[in-house]
């Protein structure tokens, strides 16, 4: 029998804004390359981000869902530019 998942309640928008504002100070998270070293990095980077989030944070995260809600307020973001790029050019063309 498998174990039940644990269902962990939804980030606040104060929980987010403080996640954006913890990357916002470690470049290290954003730098788009990829070697070893910078690849260690990030992982430093990620590691003490979690530390301090559940320092301030009411809901205790693992670094993995803190990570997972900043992979998904990246793709939210770049869908709604997308999204406006798309209503913009067809307002053009109408």
């Amino acid at each position: 029998m498998s174990t039940p998942l644990k269902i962990k309640k939804a980030m606040s928008r104060d929980e987010v804004s403080l996640l954006v504002d913890l990357v916002v100070k470690r470049p290290a998270i954003t730098t788009k390359e990829t070697n070893a070293a910078t690849n260690k990095l990030k992982e430093d980077a990620w590691n003490s981000l979690a530390v301090e989030f559940n320092k301030i944070s009411d809901q205790a995260r693992s670094k993995e869902q803190i990570k997972l809600k900043w992979d998904n307020l990246k793709k939210a973001a770049r869908k709604r530019v997308s999204q406006r790029s798309r209503t913009r050019i067809h307002h053009e063309l109408v």
